[in-house]
């Protein structure tokens, strides 16, 4: 069961200046006792203290400190009313559930394109396609064992023309709930309802279905939950936090003046030359590779395999990955 952890909530400036005085990586123990990391892009010399996983709180306001406008807060709030008709089920039943499996988790990064094809459904591998990435999967023959959606704004575009039978749906309490509809099954969480109108009470009413830890992207979420879910390994794909091959997904290409908007800026690629990101990816890149030491800590191994991006941490081959899993399976049963 996941680490029952209540994280610190620093504004933006706060939590910059405690982090700064952290080396990259360095751990540090809060003076409420919670222990942080202190996580950070190379190439911009930013701190961001990211505390250990916890329940029903958000890392996010430690790295945004932005406040949502009402009408945001009221879209929130009738998408939490429309799923309340909804619920069936909840992530705690995932909670343990496959110990010693290998959790892939699919984004929707430009990368997908290059290695996507290779995955494929197998026994002690669950497959995890995070919002555009479902469409690549499934175009391409081969369905996720679970699709992931956590955002309020989440587009119902992802699913048009889709077969998603047999896909099992992952979702919060604050995405359109009419994307419900079209999954025979599957499994709210709470813990990211970020409007006080909703918010209230709701980790207390629905805490049943399981909470999963929030960062500023869906990444980290499905992280905590292959960790909750007893994983040995975890493997990122399609995960660049970088404008790849000049697209913003694998089934977008980056629009005029975008770069400009984004404030982006050019940097190293992991597969050799150079690559562009922007702030905000580097540090939802950041947030993903905090996760990654912590689960690392815990006994539990974080691969890139997405091969293109920023983010350096374990780089590896996916066919690589893939090779090993099922040699690794062939092994057990024997």
């Amino acid at each position: 069961m996941p680490v029952n952890l209540v994280a610190h909530r620093f504004g933006r400036a706060q939590a910059n200046s405690v982090a700064a005085k952290v080396p990259l990586y360095g751990r540090i123990i809060l003076p409420n006792g919670i222990e942080s990391i202190a996580c950070g892009c190379a190439h911009d010399g930013r701190r961001y203290l990211v505390p250990r996983w916890s329940i029903l709180e958000s890392n996010a306001s430690a790295l945004s400190g932005e406040k949502r406008p009402s009408h945001i807060k009221t879209k929130i709030d009738r998408n939490y009313q429309g799923h309340l008709l909804r619920i069936r089920s909840g992530v705690s039943e995932m909670f343990g559930a496959f110990p010693g499996e290998t959790f892939y988790i699919v984004g929707s990064g430009p990368s997908l394109i290059r290695n996507g094809h290779l995955l494929c459904r197998s026994d002690g591998r669950k497959i995890i396609a995070i919002n555009a990435a479902l469409k690549y999967m499934v175009q391409t023959g081969e369905k996720p064992d679970y699709w992931f959606c956590l955002d309020w704004k989440s587009s119902t575009s992802w699913l048009e023309g889709l077969d998603v039978s047999g896909v099992k749906l992952i979702t919060s309490v604050t995405t359109p709930p009419k994307m419900v509809d079209r999954f025979d099954q599957h499994y709210h969480f709470v813990g990211i309802t970020q409007s006080p109108d909703c918010r209230e009470g709701v980790n207390e009413k629905l805490g049943y279905l399981g909470g999963l830890d929030c960062g500023l992207t869906a990444t980290y979420s499905a992280m905590y939950l292959a960790w909750a879910a007893g994983a040995k390994r975890i493997v990122l794909v399609g995960q660049d936090f970088a404008y790849t091959f000049g697209m913003y997904h694998w089934n977008e290409m980056v629009k005029r003046g975008h770069y400009k908007a984004a404030e982006a800026y050019p940097v190293d690629c992991i597969s050799g030359g150079d690559t562009v990101t922007d702030r905000q990816m580097a540090v939802n890149m950041t947030l993903v590779q905090a996760a990654a030491m912590w689960l690392k800590m815990d006994g539990v191994e974080v691969v890139n395999a997405s091969q293109h991006g920023i983010m350096d941490w374990n780089p590896r081959p996916l066919a690589e990955v893939l090779a090993e899993d099922v040699k690794e399976m062939a092994h057990e049963r024997v």
